[in-house]
């Protein structure tokens, strides 16, 4: 599960999701801080007199400028402060679906683990059952070769045999998709010969314990409601652009 956790390429993206989520709320904030602007501009002009009266001498000019602009945001209708709750709303849904997100991949994670854990299983039990089978077929013969069966006895023996052998190619090719499925979830290869894990304690006991605790904290329901909240700050925002603003300006030129 540790594996699983760190390595699944699901979780990588949703927690990159997230952290990009995550600017949204300091873009928000911008809205309180000043912003400043500098500009300049320098040229260079030549005029050349060619009268021969009344001219006078050649000028070579270079006029340049520089602007300074300070703008500072005072009162925005209130969309600044419905900007930062939407943002942090909208990262608090993040944050849910990329819980939601771990108990996806950790139960694909348990699932593949279990399947591997069973394939082996299976596939331990049908080679035995194999083993015995031939055993039984061998034995079979020795008594067909005295006289004591017949080669009906033989030839079913024989089909049993094959029966079982189809069973061991049938569970090795299971046990090969059990752990390609779990390399595809935990990013590694399933280690040989797994341990059955323990069953997890402090399960809900009744279905009205269930539900409150779905209702409470599973992140699907929680991330929606999130959401909800980010839309109606959204739509202070937007009603926000109704009312006056007010900032101060300063502005420093030369020319």
């Amino acid at each position: 599960m540790t594996a699983a956790y760190l390595n699944n390429p699901t979780l990588l993206g949703q927690r990159a999701k997230v952290r990009a989520t995550g600017e949204q709320v300091p873009q928000a904030l911008s809205n309180w801080r000043p912003s400043i602007s500098l500009s300049g501009s320098i040229s260079q002009s030549m005029t050349t007199n060619t009268a021969r009266t009344f001219g006078g001498p050649n000028q070579i000019r270079t006029p340049r400028g520089a602007d300074l602009n300070i703008s500072q945001p005072i009162y925005r209708g209130g969309r600044t402060f419905a900007a930062t709750r939407e943002a942090e709303n909208t990262v608090q849904a993040e944050r849910a679906r990329l819980k939601e997100t771990e108990q996806d991949v950790l139960l694909a994670m348990t699932s593949a683990y279990l399947n591997v854990f069973r394939d082996e299983a299976v596939l331990k039990l049908n080679i035995n059952n194999e083993q015995v089978l031939k055993r039984q077929l061998e034995a079979t013969r020795d008594r067909f070769e005295v006289g004591e069966i017949t080669r009906t006895d033989v030839h079913q023996a024989e089909a049993r045999l094959a029966g079982a052998n189809t069973d061991r190619i049938d569970s090795e090719g299971k046990l090969e998709a059990s752990r390609a499925a779990h390399r595809n979830v935990v990013a590694q290869p399933a280690p040989r010969n797994l341990k059955a894990p323990a069953v997890p304690a402090g399960e809900p006991e009744t279905q009205a314990e269930a539900n409150k605790a779905t209702v409470l904290g599973n992140p699907a329901v929680l991330s929606v409601e999130f959401e909800r909240k980010a839309l109606l700050d959204n739509v202070d925002e937007v009603c926000g652009e109704l009312r006056p603003s007010v900032s101060f300006n300063f502005n420093l030129s030369r020319d």
